[in-house]
């Protein structure tokens, strides 16, 4: 009887005891499928994020290359020096989920970005020179009787050479470096996006 007595109360309390268990370790799988959904939302959320920045500081940078007024072409630039300072700032955040390969990569596609940026103003600045050049240098010139004017020949030029022939030297001297150092800037940028796209589908996957 006191047997029987015993068992009326511990059945329940055992039963508890594992309705308890069970419930502790529902919830522990349930809270860890809520943390790694929130992670991966999370990377993906960032990943976009770092991919729009890189590609708004080539559209920027293109748009500062393509304004006739200085005051619109700095705001084009400092726009794309925000974008690149927004890419730093995902890859610290990536750094902070210890996702630390895909912050390096992050890392290399801001500096990547900041060198399209930098490259990007130096051109227009060499465009501009270009344009300044050309206009003082053919300021003499006589397309009538091919050469320069006494007073205004610089003596880097030859006389007799074609309106189309000063404006391509000076070109290729004082612009055309400027054009290969942007173009390769952007072609590395291109490179470490993808770098960074595959580093992220990697992670996620």
């Amino acid at each position: 009887m006191p047997e029987s007595t015993s068992w009326s109360w511990l059945g329940p309390v055992l039963l508890f005891i594992a309705a308890m268990v069970t419930l502790i370790v529902t919830t522990t799988s349930a809270n860890k499928r809520e943390l790694k959904k929130w992670q991966r939302d999370t990377l993906i959320r960032l990943c976009s994020d770092a991919v729009d920045a890189a590609r708004e500081v080539e559209r920027k940078c293109e748009s500062g290359l393509n304004q006739k007024r200085d005051i619109l072409a700095k705001g084009q630039f400092a726009a794309a020096a925000k974008a690149a300072s927004g890419i730093e700032t995902i890859s610290e955040r990536l750094y902070l989920m210890n996702m630390n390969n895909l912050a390096d990569t992050c890392v290399r596609m801001k500096s990547a970005a900041q060198e399209v940026l930098a490259r990007g103003s130096h051109l227009r600045a060499a465009r501009r020179s270009t344009a300044d050049r050309q206009r003082q240098e053919l300021a003499g010139f006589i397309p009538e009787e091919p050469g320069w004017s006494t007073e205004l020949t610089a003596p880097r030029v030859d006389l007799g050479a074609s309106e189309q022939d000063i404006r391509d030297r000076i070109h290729a001297e004082m612009e055309a470096p400027h054009e290969e150092g942007y173009a390769s800037a952007r072609k590395e940028l291109e490179s470490q996006l993808l770098a960074f796209l595959r580093c992220g589908r990697k992670v996620l996957s």
